[in-house]
């Protein structure tokens, strides 16, 4: 999952984990574990996620490098 949920999560306008985590029905300390890489939402939570925070499900699960990659490929 993208190491960068923190910061595009505060981006989206959740300043706390808590926020989201009532957005998306999860208890925090699971968002807090997203954060850090250790678990990885399921899949009906990860569509919530991607629409909190306004992204696609697919920016979610690449590394931010995979994302640049393939817009220099594409131009």
């Amino acid at each position: 999952m993208n190491p960068r949920i923190a910061e595009i999560r505060r981006q989206a306008g959740f300043s706390t984990q808590e926020q989201l985590a009532e957005y998306v029905d999860a208890p925090r300390p699971v968002i807090a574990k997203w954060e850090a890489g250790i678990t990885t939402p399921r899949y009906k939570t990860l569509l919530k996620l991607a629409d909190a925070l306004n992204i696609t499900v697919d920016d979610l699960l690449r590394e931010p490098d995979a994302l640049t990659q393939d817009a220099e490929e594409i131009a």
